[in-house]
């Protein structure tokens, strides 16, 4: 089974429409190669991302409708929170490999829809969205039908929160804290596998 950074790394690669030259990157609005600006690097999929790993990002996404990346705000939705939590300590240069087949959004499209309309998720199957930057994160479960959690992790690939998500409540649920991923799964499994608060799941 692969580890999860594997997954983001083909996910990437599936998504960036070309290489660019050095110190450059790739424009999906402009469809053309641009000069990095300063204070940015190019992060997964060909996004820009701070250098600093401050930079904020507000806004709703998820299972659903709506869009966190880049502090754009899509439509807000719902989930209520589960377990709270505030940054984990991490585990050293331990990587927990999560026994997860992983379902990455191809495209914005795919992106804002997330789990919606579905009656049900397969067992030990997730789906994981990669931000264009870092910061607070909301997921809402406005014509979701399945309970979920949804753990966010942040740039180092450690895990900041796991939150629960109720099935058709539109009230978004908040990453309470900064974080550049998130991972849905069916509700319980993070528990079930030992994963917790504090576990690095992703080798940045």
């Amino acid at each position: 089974m692969k580890s999860l950074d594997r997954f983001i790394e083909e996910a990437a690669n599936s998504v960036a429409p070309k290489k660019c030259p050095p110190g450059q990157y790739y424009c999906f609005n402009d469809k053309k190669c641009k000069k990095i600006p300063t204070g940015y690097r190019v992060g997964y999929g060909g996004m820009l991302r701070p250098t600093n790993g401050k930079k904020n990002g507000n806004g709703s996404n998820g299972n659903g409708n709506g869009n966190g990346n880049g502090g754009n705000g899509g439509n807000g939705g719902n989930g209520n929170g589960g377990n709270g939590g505030g940054n984990g300590g991490g585990m050293g240069e331990e990587v927990v490999n999560l026994p997860l087949k992983v379902i990455v959004p191809k495209n914005q499209t795919e992106f804002d829809l997330g789990l919606m309309f579905k009656e049900s998720l397969d067992q030990d199957t997730g789906m994981l969205f990669v931000f264009e930057e870092n910061g607070e994160k909301y997921f809402h479960m406005k014509n979701t039908l399945v309970p979920l959690d949804v753990a966010f992790i942040n740039e180092e690939g450690v895990i900041v929160n796991i939150k629960e998500l109720h099935p058709l409540r539109v009230m978004p649920v908040s990453s309470d804290c900064d974080a550049l991923y998130a991972i849905e799964v069916n509700r319980g499994w993070f528990e079930k596998n030992n994963v917790r608060i504090g576990d690095k799941v992703l080798d940045i």
